[in-house]
């Protein structure tokens, strides 16, 4: 049986990482200036740009595999990154919960 890959899951999570970074760097000292909201927008918009193939999203999803599992939860690691460090491994691993539960309880 051949698999679909992850290659549109990993675009549409390198997506909402980028935003989420983005987003926080701008909140950091209180105040959102012109410039950060230009570039959250940028990062909105390659968000949507990622999510406009859902379906095929969707269809990775119902058939990620262990090793697949492994290579998100090494993305995330390696694309999430922000000043507090608790904070970074406790997001990366809720995504890691995350990516697990997916594939635990989705059926194929």
């Amino acid at each position: 049986m051949e698999t679909l890959g992850i290659e549109k899951l990993q675009k549409s999570v390198k997506a909402v990482i980028g935003l989420g970074m983005t987003v926080t760097k701008s909140l950091e000292d209180g105040n959102v200036g012109t410039g950060e909201w230009v570039k959250i927008g940028f990062d909105g918009i390659k968000l949507a740009s990622a999510l406009k193939d859902f379906n095929d999203i969707k269809a990775e999803v119902k058939d990620l595999d262990p090793v697949e599992v492994e290579q998100l939860v090494a993305l995330v690691q390696q694309e999430f990154d922000i000043s507090n460090d608790a904070a970074e491994a406790m997001i990366e691993e809720a995504f890691e919960i995350l990516f697990k539960f997916v594939t635990s309880f989705i059926k194929k």
